[in-house]
């Protein structure tokens, strides 16, 4: 019994000595708008460094390019603002604010389907559309660092929804760099960006689903892993 108490007594000297001061977050309207600045930032950056498409001026005021980037823009930006205020505790519901972003990024693929109807034989069009892997490392490439930034204002929240979270910050981070993706390739096929722009983005944001526990973490209970494992091999 007297071992137990010292045991106790050890763990909580422990974690108050190693206890980080509080640090307050500010609003997740302010963190979303400081994430989709950056990330609108370095968008430009990469378009202007990668080069943008030879009739980019042309193609603003046509329909049909800017509603795919009217919803690829909205898909992105509500999926920033779910992860965010999913990453706080008790103010959403993880099904009612996680799946806005999702319903959108649906409502894009359905767009890009309905094209391909309106064309003609939609099989014989995506069996018949070229390869473009330049198209999915573009979108990775360009939303890593949204991504990045994104996660790691995420995990000072410590979010317990991990799973909600992690999956609203990749299709943020996905369809950002999907978005500026737009500016560079010169294709307009649905079946082009149905295969190598929207299906990349998700799979991409999927892929967050599987590292949501490891990434966001407790702290606390981080510390508490890291106590447990030896120092030595």
């Amino acid at each position: 019994m007297k071992n137990d108490r010292s045991a106790v007594a050890s763990t909580i000297a422990a974690l108050v000595r190693d206890a980080a001061p509080v640090v307050p977050l500010d609003p997740p309207s302010a963190r979303v708008s400081r994430w989709a600045l950056s990330s609108a930032a370095f968008a430009v950056l990469a378009v202007v460094f990668l080069g943008t498409r030879h009739d980019v001026a042309s193609q603003l005021g046509r329909p049909w390019f800017a509603a795919r980037a009217t919803v690829t823009l909205a898909t992105a930006i509500a999926a920033a603002t779910a992860a965010v205020r999913l990453s706080v505790p008790g103010l959403a519901r993880p099904l009612r604010i996680g799946a806005m972003p999702w319903a959108l990024c649906l409502g894009w693929g359905a767009s890009l389907a309905g094209g391909l109807v309106s064309i003609g034989s939609p099989l014989r069009l995506l069996l018949s559309a070229s390869p473009h892997v330049s198209c999915v490392v573009c979108i990775a490439a360009i939303g890593l660092v949204p991504g990045v930034w994104l996660v790691r204002t995420l995990r000072q929240a410590e979010p317990l929804d991990v799973r909600w979270t992690g999956g609203c910050a990749g299709l943020a981070s996905a369809a950002s760099g999907a978005l500026a993706t737009q500016f560079v390739c010169s294709s307009d096929a649905p079946a082009h960006h149905l295969l190598w722009h929207f299906a990349p983005v998700v799979l991409l944001a999927l892929a967050p689903l599987a590292l949501a526990p490891g990434l966001f973490a407790p702290q606390g209970r981080r510390q508490r892993d890291e106590m447990k494992t030896p120092p030595w091999p």
